[in-house]
């Protein structure tokens, strides 16, 4: 149960990894959570060890952890990882990394972390809805302010003011603003 208590807190400093203790309470569990963020859906449903779970498929509306990049010490030590293969990069803006589900036109907002951010939806959604083309996905990105005052990006931690001042109907020359990627 402990070691249950601190993979919710994310604070495992037992000297092993939830890869450990899900391997130990199933041979699924490891996988059921990597695509669905939810430590009580994997008791519940992998409670028997003898039973093997259907590996499923990520779903549109559940948070999913998100792909994380690993450090390396130079230039040079990341192009030797990559051994040739194609590259994408693109722009680390200093905002909150935030995954974007969308199901028609119904909007969910996770951070990497799995909280549901539902106080962006009044801000953004609809022009999210109206912009992103495909009916059902899930985007990865940062949540930033775009200043049109400055015609820059806001500092860091204004999200949630904005959205609040949006909800509220308010006009401050700043709107929430989704890069994805």
């Amino acid at each position: 149960m402990r070691w249950i208590i601190m993979i919710i807190l994310k604070e495992l400093k037992l000297g092993i990894s939830e890869k450990t203790v899900f391997s130990v309470f199933h041979p699924d569990a490891e996988d059921l959570f990597n695509v669905t963020c939810d430590l009580k859906l994997v008791c519940e449903r992998l409670c028997d060890r003898t039973q093997r779970y259907k590996r499923q498929d990520i779903e549109v509306g559940k948070a999913v952890g998100p792909q994380l990049a690993s450090r390396v010490g130079s230039v040079e030590e990341a192009w030797k990882k990559l051994r040739g293969k194609e590259v994408v990069v693109d722009c680390k803006f200093d905002g909150d990394r935030i995954q974007v589900h969308k199901n028609g036109n119904d909007i969910h907002f996770f951070s990497r972390t799995f909280i549901e951010h539902s106080e962006y939806k009044e801000a953004i959604a609809d022009t999210l809805c109206q912009n992103i083309l495909l009916e059902k996905c899930i985007l990865d990105g940062e949540m930033l302010v775009w200043d049109r005052l400055t015609n820059r990006f806001a500092e860091f931690g204004s999200n949630q003011e904005i959205a609040k001042a949006a909800k509220d109907g308010l006009d401050t020359g700043q709107q929430l603003c989704c890069i994805l990627t």
